[in-house]
């Protein structure tokens, strides 16, 4: 049993980091890209939408 927890161990880590470098990156990457966006982008209303 000790033997095959060594293969089990590194195939977490390797998920781990996959989804780490998958996962969490694109995420902050496109959160960045919005917060640009948000705060160098237009202040005014949306052109075509309704005025109520």
């Amino acid at each position: 049993m000790v033997a095959q927890a060594q293969p089990v161990e590194s195939l977490r880590e390797h998920l781990l980091s996959r989804w780490l470098s998958w996962g969490i990156a694109p995420l902050v990457v496109c959160a960045l890209i919005v917060g640009l966006l948000v705060m160098w982008g237009p202040t005014g209303p949306i052109e075509g939408k309704q005025q109520t």
